[in-house]
């Protein structure tokens, strides 16, 4: 292969040059050039060329000394160099040429310019120089004429403006010089054409053929198959154009699959065809200048013509384009030669006017998106509405939505567009690109927009990348006041839920009897508490088992970054569970950040509140240039949302801008107009209260009507904390500045608009007070409003129908009965008020009367089609009476039990069976509709209903919450009345208890159920959860439990199934269940005898509590935590801290504490001895404590046994899920091995599973799951896919992350637990039967066969001793797969099925199992999986068929004859159900056709011939054929 010398490197040294030259030397290469000596040809025979003679050099002394210059200028830097490189040049030329020694070693010379200067100058003559004729047309002489200006003129790049300068110069040169005949010379190619044919003359043959490899190996291949099949020009007419068609490749011919062509003719090219040798023919043009040029080895031909005359031109695209105008001009041939590899955009193309071939004007342009961002919301397009525009349709040009953005041909802004359009120095652009951002939200917010797109628009939105978040909060601090209120609309739009009344303008409708799900969750029992509105985005992974582990290589593999971001949760700093250090920095990316994980958080990260205060503070007048009165109003909506995010939002509110707080009641309540006597500012239509109403027709006045919001945003402050309820609501005079919108009534403000604010204001005030008398606060103001209550309760019982006003009346009548029966519950202990003596009991209960008496008239109104408003006011009249009757036995009425029994006989109705029956009826209705989950419509980083869906579920779960919270009130009336020492009243109040249609609605709820999750939506559960605990409450309390008709079983299911299902703030109410349920001795023997009758309990059933209690207590909650909750289910506000429930799906200790418990939460003490070395339980321990590890086992399982187990139809307890109950057992053989340093807990040292009673319940709870009770004989279990679950991860690995409060904090997957459980059955076990059944569930075919090489491989030594019958296995796997889930699908792992014929082939999987009747487990499955691997699926693949061959060759020489025989025997399946063994083994006995298949089948993949026959010989002397 021949060599060719590097290109030059300026890098190189000397050195390195004399290496390249020696080697060349020795290597006796041919040179590149060879140099021929020949005369000097006569200077006048040659056309224009400069010659270099070659010939000796003359004497220095012949050459006539240089004159002396004179001294002259300085030379200019450009020239000095020009002249450097001349210089370099001529040195190159002259080492290139010295060739005169030709018998002395070729070695560098170096060229002393000082001495030979005149001879290389000597050696350099000039031809004499032919002036060409540039005439043009025959006429005038081309000329260069300088511009005037000295300065270039500028190049104008309008192809039609190019055009018609050249046509007008045209016919000014054709008047000058008229057309006339040119003198017929010969062409300059001619003279050429003979100096090349005398060239080669000269030339030998082995010069030509180098000369000719040399063109062929430096021209591209398709250019010379161009050329050889172009005729010889010499041979062309002369009016033939010689033209070469050379392929021009760029992105407008690829794209449009058109070819073109660029043309030259004949004056352009030189024939060098002779060159080339015979082989390529004679003739051959080519440009010159294109092929050094314009060549490269992989790109396109460039076009690079020489001067041409008026025939000549270059067409590109046809005939009309000019070539000489369009060579430097024309944007298509400079995108060509500079911009090759850019693809063309043809709509700009078209736009700049520049026609493209096959381009079809009627077509609509499609979007060429010069995005970065590749988010398909991105893209998107919306009017100045919202409104998504389809970019195909035509947008007329007048709507302004044209505009120069990336794609200036499409109508509509995208949201980076927008975005952008809000840093514009124009402020009318950023307003409308603020509203446009706000109507975008809006629409999203009102479900205008499809379900997925409106979630991608959300959750683009959201995106750290997008950052929409810092684009809106900066424009808040805009300097132009129109700026800022698009920013605030666009915010409340994203901030503010949908059609809630929290925007001012909607109390009108419906005469007051539309409300809000909000509402209805404000009227039920404890209405007053409310809940942080934590986003979802913060789970965290700890809603769902598996956070921070995920499924890779089929493992599950442990994300500890993830991990500690979900255990560092920071909650001071207002980020609502954000690990704090992660968005420390104060910088948009930062921000944006926090705002992807919760909104609120990033807000008040970025200083929205003291904003919010300048705003407050500085635009809230009545003059021109401020805020006008409906901005102000979002701004409170606004503020409003972020106290409600978390105690945190609320705590910097209160602690770092109190001011804001005056501020939005100076605005909202003390300079408002009251009593309202003229029109509001801002009179608006039914439209008013959308975001994209005209705000800006008001007529302004000089007092504005009072806010509800700013009324309802102080109740969220006194819900929050104590502290703020007391210092900044009643300290501050706050609740004073409420008690003229109750004093006043609003029936004298003027009809309409006015008087629903009245109400809706009175409302909202009482259940304020009502949040303050929850602390015991502000108790007195009862004696304000005492004397107006009988005429509100008399409006109430006046009926519906015949008042414009009736709905506002029923809401009233619902807040103030609510408010009543927290001032009952306040009085009736004088300490638990703050002042103590604030009222006395008589002044709360003085309406009882007056209330019994209208309740037979609001249940006459319930009569037909009644609405939830109706229900409510008859439950919160049943709440209040219930309260009264509550305290009875230390306040008795005036008239003794005459006043109860009167009272009761009016209450009678109520529980009237027609009555309970309907209410029945519509929660079986109810539960014809199934709770969907809110999930799949909600905001990431922001809670809220923010969508219709989403209000929509939430309006019927309310709606759900209304009714049974009427349930909750007659239950507890009739438990009130039945402890009462009154037998008349007694006797039928136990009777309501324990009714046909209260236990029917009992079922339906516990059927129903409800969720388990931490989220605020939990918020609605509450009725339903306190309705079945006061229902068990009542039952136990009034000794119902002990009747031998009560149903008990239905009572202790309840009670189990309300320890998973109670939220935060019900710590108390699950610390009464574990000490009058669980634990409870009586109940719990009683419930022992019953269930197993004839045996007797482990240990004394008396002392499970002694034992349990302390254990079960810590995970439910600290002391303080139960306090708490203590107080807020006796009503007793001094205990109380805040009314706000924290349901935030992270939780918030480093030890996960509290509820809901998990569903394992009855195995808690065995992960606490499991845990050992951190168990605060543990060390915390009293000192008279003396249970032992094995009592605690023991007793945990006697307990779990007693609880999860089921007597009677239909009826059947909550079972534990088998995976649970596995890892649970599993613990129990690694108490005491997980760490040798317990951390100070004296446990015994003898491993707890020795003990024979903790063996004998382990055995009874894997008997209860092993595949002789629960074991699935049908295929079909099997063969029907499970449905796709959102947790990714298996049965085990789910139940080992969720059993305990320890393995959520730690890095510890399933796979390593079980890796340290497989190692402790090799070093401890002996063999134990129960120790060996709890490592079977991982052989399981939907587990990885990682878990399989841990038995069959590492374990192999001791696989003998797991010696266990099918039915030993234990079937954890969901959806009752039983012993099904060993079989199928059939392992395909080649690893695995090795390890399966190992054991079988060296025995240590045993057929006989441990009864030794050939039921062996491991024997089983492992004969399963290879013969059907042989016999069934041979012939699926290649590498099947090649594990297949390798099986049956190691079974048929190495098996025995009863493996042998089993193996070719076996038939897992027949008719559709799975045989199970020892029966599997003989099914193909039966049927010969069978067997002689299978036989072929083996001979096929054995083979036939030697040692492969006496194979088949022995398998067929096994099956006696």
């Amino acid at each position: 292969m021949q060599r060719v010398r590097q290109k030059f490197d300026s890098n190189e040294d000397e050195e390195e040059l004399l290496r390249l030259q020696e080697e060349f030397l020795t290597t006796k290469q041919r040179p590149a050039a060879t140099v021929v000596r020949r005369p000097q040809p006569p200077v006048a025979s040659q056309p224009i060329r400069d010659v270099i003679s070659l010939d000796a050099p003359p004497d220095l002394e012949d050459v006539p000394a240089a004159a002396p210059k004179p001294k002259g200028k300085g030379k200019s830097l450009f020239a000095t160099r020009r002249e450097l490189e001349e210089r370099e040049n001529a040195a190159a030329a002259m080492e290139a040429g010295d060739v005169g020694d030709t018998q002395g070693p070729a070695v560098k010379r170096v060229v002393d310019f000082d001495s030979h200067f005149g001879n290389v100058m000597g050696g350099v003559t000039e031809k004499d120089v032919v002036k060409l004729d540039f005439t043009i047309g025959g006429g005038g002489t081309w000329r260069h004429i300088p511009p005037p200006t000295g300065f270039p003129e500028p190049v104008h790049r309008s192809v039609f403006q190019r055009m018609h300068m050249q046509k007008k110069q045209e016919e000014s040169i054709s008047k000058e010089a008229p057309s006339r005949p040119t003198p017929g010379t010969a062409p300059l190619y001619h003279e050429i054409h003979e100096e090349n044919v005398k060239k080669l003359s000269e030339m030998s043959e082995a010069d030509i053929n180098e000369a000719r490899a040399q063109l062929l190996h430096s021209l591209d291949p398709n250019l010379l198959e161009k050329l050889m099949q172009r005729k010889p020009v010499t041979e062309r007419g002369p009016n033939e154009d010689a033209k070469v068609d050379v392929n021009f490749h760029s992105s407008r011919s690829s794209h449009h699959g058109e070819e073109r062509h660029v043309h030259f003719q004949d004056d352009a090219v030189e024939i060098i065809g002779e060159s080339f040798g015979g082989d390529i023919g004679e003739g051959v043009v080519v440009d010159t200048d294109l092929a050094v040029d314009g060549i490269k080895e992989d790109g396109p031909l460039l076009r690079h013509p020489p001067i041409t005359t008026q025939e000549e031109s270059i067409d590109v695209d046809g005939p009309d384009a000019d070539a000489d105008a369009q060579e430097d001009d024309d944007p298509l041939v400079m995108k060509a030669k500079y911009y090759a590899d850019v693809p063309a955009e043809h709509d700009k193309l078209e736009w700049m006017g520049i026609k493209l071939p096959h381009s079809n004007p009627s077509t609509p342009s499609q979007p060429q998106f010069a995005h970065s961002d590749l988010h398909p919301v991105a893209h998107l397009r919306f009017d100045f509405v919202g409104t998504i525009l389809d970019q195909a349709a035509a947008v007329p040009v007048h709507k302004g939505l044209h505009h120069h953005g990336e794609d200036p041909d499409l109508a509509g802004y995208t949201l980076p567009e927008l975005f952008h359009l809000m840093r514009s120095q124009v402020p009318s652009q950023r307003v409308i690109a603020l509203n446009t951002v706000a109507r975008v939200l809006a629409k999203v917010g009102r479900g205008e927009y499809p379900q997925r797109q409106g979630t991608e628009i959300a959750t683009y939105l959201t995106s750290d990348k997008t950052r929409a978040v810092a684009y809106l909060r900066s424009a808040l601090d805009d300097r132009n006041v129109a700026v800022v209120v698009a920013a605030v609309g666009a915010l409340a739009a994203w901030l503010v839920e949908g059609d809630e009344e929290e925007r001012e303008g909607e109390e009108g409708l419906g005469g007051g009897w539309e409300w809000r799900w909000r509402e209805k969750g404000d009227v039920v029992d404890r209405g007053y508490e409310g809940v942080w509105m934590t986003p979802r985005s913060l789970n965290g992974g700890k809603v769902q088992a598996g956070g921070g582990v995920t499924k890779k290589f089929g493992l599950d593999i442990v994300d500890q970054k993830k991990i500690d971001e979900d255990n560092n949760d920071d909650d001071d700093d207002g980020e609502s569970g954000s690990k704090a250090e992660d968005y420390a920095d104060d910088t948009i990316e930062a921000h944006a950040k926090l705002a992807q994980k919760d909104l609120i958080a990033a807000l008040l990260r970025m200083q929205i509140l003291p904003r919010l205060r300048y705003l407050l503070e500085n635009l809230a007048g009545s003059e021109d240039g401020n805020l006008d009165h409906w901005t102000l109003g979002l701004v409170v909506c606004i503020l409003l949302r972020i106290v409600r995010g978390s105690k945190a939002a609320c705590d910097e509110l209160v602690a770092k801008s109190p001011r804001l707080i005056e501020l939005v009641w100076k605005w909202g309540v003390v300079g408002a107009q009251w009593p309202i006597v003229e029109e509001r500012e801002g009179e608006m239509d039914g439209e008013g209260s959308k975001l994209h109403a005209d705000r800006r027709k008001t007529k302004r006045t000089e007092k504005k009507w009072p806010s509800v919001v700013v009324v309802r945003f102080l109740r969220t402050l006194t819900q929050s904390s104590r502290d703020v309820a007391r210092d900044v609501c009643v300290g501050k005079g706050l609740a004073d500045d409420l008690l003229r919108f109750v004093i006043m009534s609003p029936s004298s403000m003027p009809a309409g608009p006015a008087r629903s604010r009245a109400y809706a204001l009175q409302v909202e005030v009482l259940r304020t007070y009502r949040t303050l008398a929850a602390y015991g606060l502000f108790c007195h103001v009862l004696a304000d409003i005492f004397v107006a209550v009988p005429g509100w309760l008399a409006d109430a019982e006046a009926g519906y129908e015949h008042d414009e006003d009736a709905g506002w009346i029923a809401r009233r009548t619902v807040a103030v009965m609510g408010l009543l029966e927290v001032y009952a519950h306040a009085a009736a202990d004088m300490h638990r008020m703050e002042p103590e003596h604030d009222i006395c009991w008589a002044q709360p209960v003085s309406y009882v009367g007056s209330v019994v008496g209208a309740v037979g008239g609001w249940i006459e109104g319930m009569q037909g089609a009644e609405s939830s408003l109706r229900v409510a006011v008859l439950a919160s009249a049943l709440g209040y009476v219930g309260a009264w009757c509550r305290y009875l036995d230390a306040n008795p009425p005036p008239g003794g039990e005459t006043e109860v029994i009167g009272i009761w006989e009016m209450l009678r109705g109520a529980f009237h069976e027609d009555v309970l029956n309907r209410i029945v009826r519509a929660v079986e209705d109810m539960e014809a509709e199934p709770l969907m989950d809110t999930s799949t419509w909600e905001l990431e980083n922001l809670a809220g209903a923010y969508h219709p869906e989403v209000r929509r579920m939430m309006e019927r779960r309310a709606d759900e919450a209304v009714l049974v919270d009427l349930l909750l009130r007659m239950m507890q009336v009739a438990g009130a009345f039945g402890r009462l020492p009154i037998k008349a009243v007694e006797n039928e109040a136990k009777g309501v208890v324990t009714s046909d249609a209260i236990m029917k609605a009992l079922q339906v709820l516990q059927r129903r159920g409800a969720s388990p999750m931490r989220y605020w939506t939990s918020i609605l559960d509450r009725p339903k959860n306190h309705l079945l605990w006061t229902w068990a409450n009542a039952t136990k309390t009034l000794g119902l439990v002990d009747v031998p008709s009560f149903p008990r079983n239905m009572w202790i299911r309840t009670a189990t199934e309300l320890m998973t299902r109670l939220q935060p703030g019900d710590e108390w109410l699950v610390k009464w269940l574990l000490d009058n349920v669980v634990l409870d001795e009586k109940v719990v023997g009683e419930w022992f005898l019953q269930l197993f009758p004839g045996q007797r309990p482990a240990l004394p059933l008396g002392a499970l509590k002694d034992i349990l209690e302390l254990f079960y207590r810590a995970v439910v909650g600290s002391d303080g935590q139960i306090a708490h909750s203590k107080g807020l289910c006796m009503h007793d506000g001094r205990d109380v801290g805040s009314l706000m429930a924290d349901y935030s799906p992270v939780p918030k200790k480093a030890f996960v504490t509290g509820l809901p418990l998990s569903p394992s939460w009855v195995f808690t003490p065995i992960d606490e001895l499991y845990n050992a070395d951190h168990s605060e339980v543990l060390r915390e321990l009293p000192d008279g404590y003396q249970a032992k590890e094995e009592e605690i086992v023991v007793s945990t399982l006697e307990v779990a046994k007693v609880l999860c187990n089921h007597v009677g139809e239909g009826l059947a307890l909550a079972a534990l899920d088998p995976a649970a109950v596995t890892v649970a057992l599993m613990k129990v053989f690694m108490i005491g091995e997980k760490n040798k340093d317990d951390g100070g807990w004296g446990g015994a040292g003898e491993e707890v599973f020795r003990d024979q009673r903790v063996d004998r319940l382990v055995a009874w709870w894997l008997d209860r799951y092993s595949a002789g009770n629960v074991g699935a004989t049908s295929l079909e279990s099997s063969a029907t896919p499970l449905e796709p679950s959102a947790n990714p991860l298996l049965p085990l690995e789910s139940a080992w992350l969720a059993s305990s409060r320890y393995t959520r904090t730690t890095t510890t997957p399933f796979y390593q637990f079980y890796q340290d459980f497989s190692a402790q059955y090799a070093a401890v076990s002996f063999g134990g039967t129960s120790f060996a059944r709890l490592l079977l569930p991982v052989l399981s075919t939907s587990y990885p066969s990682d878990y399989k090489h841990l038995i069959w491989n590492d374990l192999f030594d001791v696989l003998q001793t797991i010696r266990l019958d099918v039915e030993d296995v234990p079937c954890v796997e969901p959806g009752g797969r039983g012993v099904a889930a060993f079989l199928y699908p059939h392992e395909t792992n080649t690893a695995v099925l090795r390890f399966y014929l190992r054991a079988v082939l060296e025995g240590k999987a045993r057929k006989e199992g441990r009864q030794g009747v050939g039921k062996g487990a491991l024997y089983w499955i492992a004969v399963h999986h290879l013969s059907e691997l042989c016999f069934e699926g041979a012939g699926t693949s290649t590498m099947v068929g090649s594990i297949a061959r390798e099986v049956a060759v190691m079974m048929c020489s190495r098996g025995s004859n009863e493996v042998v025989g089993d193996w070719v025997r076996y038939q897992g399946v027949v008719e559709g159900n799975i045989v199970m063994p020892p029966e599997c083994y003989g099914v193909a006995r039966r049927d010969a056709e069978e067997v002689r298949r299978r036989m072929r089948v083996l001979m096929g993949l054995i083979g036939e011939g030697g040692k492969f026959d006496r194979l088949v010989d022995k398998v067929k002397d096994v099956l006696d054929l």
